[in-house]
């Protein structure tokens, strides 16, 4: 839910409503980018700020609503010939410098370190991946690399 919450191009935004009660809403380039937040939202990994330097994200972590601010070093847009979106962020929670990356399964699987895969869980995600795309499903496989300091 946290790759969902923070790996995106959409804006949140607001409007009041009849009732004078502020509603939320996203803005984004796909209406599938939109309702990936949208749920992440509803998860309890709520997007409140999006923008090239910093995403702000409110969370529940066992009944208690944290949020927290995320530096961002660079958003890489999806497009048709990356096929993925990646955003490079600083985690305030542990201080890591995270590649947050989420695409085409295709394309996120040849860039998967196999050296750190569990055999019988690759299994599993080969298996549900060819099930879904046999009955026409679109599949999006997300992943996080932690980056060091020097590589920036």
């Amino acid at each position: 839910m946290k790759i969902l919450s923070l790996a995106h191009m959409c804006v949140a935004e607001s409007f009041t409503d009849k009732n004078g009660k502020n509603q939320k809403f996203y803005n984004g380039p796909s209406p599938d980018e939109v309702a990936l937040v949208e749920y992440a939202s509803f998860m309890n990994y709520d997007c409140i700020l999006s923008s090239d330097k910093e995403i702000k994200m409110r969370y529940n972590v066992d009944g208690d609503m944290k949020q927290h601010t995320y530096h961002v070093y660079r958003k890489m847009d999806f497009n048709s010939d990356r096929k993925r979106m990646s955003v490079l962020l600083k985690d305030p929670v542990d201080g890591k410098i995270k590649l947050l990356i989420k695409g085409a399964d295709s394309i996120i699987k040849s860039r998967l370190d196999m050296t750190q895969q569990n055999e019988e869980f690759t299994n599993n995600v080969e298996w549900f991946l060819d099930t879904a795309s046999k009955q026409g499903l679109r599949t999006l496989l997300m992943g996080m690399k932690i980056v060091e300091p020097a590589e920036l």
